[in-house]
């Protein structure tokens, strides 16, 4: 079993189908899933399937009345510049961008 299934933690159903590729005992679907839930390393690197909410409508803006702000990089340094701030505008799509040579609070 540790040596299948610690190569990458890959769960139950992984863990069952790689270990019947090769062996067998009348007690194994149990004892696989039980010695799965028992693994410290596959209990910390589970991914968990998360409800994802609904989509929702943005309501209809006029153009520059909402806008989405981010910076960006660091990018390959060009004439000392090696960050973007961003502007896009939700209504227009239109889109700004303005190169910054570093991102602090006085910049």
């Amino acid at each position: 079993f540790d040596s299948i299934h610690s190569i990458s933690h890959p769960g139950i159903r992984t863990t069952r189908k790689l270990i019947a590729e090769r062996y067998f005992w009348p007690t194994m679907n149990t004892q696989i899933r039980e010695m799965v839930l028992l693994c410290v390393a596959c209990q910390q690197h589970k991914t968990y399937k998360h409800t994802k909410a609904p989509l929702q409508q943005f309501p209809d803006t006029s153009p520059f009345e909402h806008l989405h702000v981010d910076i960006i990089g660091p990018l390959p340094n060009s004439r000392g510049k090696r960050f973007c701030l961003t502007f896009i505008d939700r209504a227009t799509s239109w889109i700004e961008c303005v190169p910054l040579a570093e991102i602090t609070t006085k910049t």
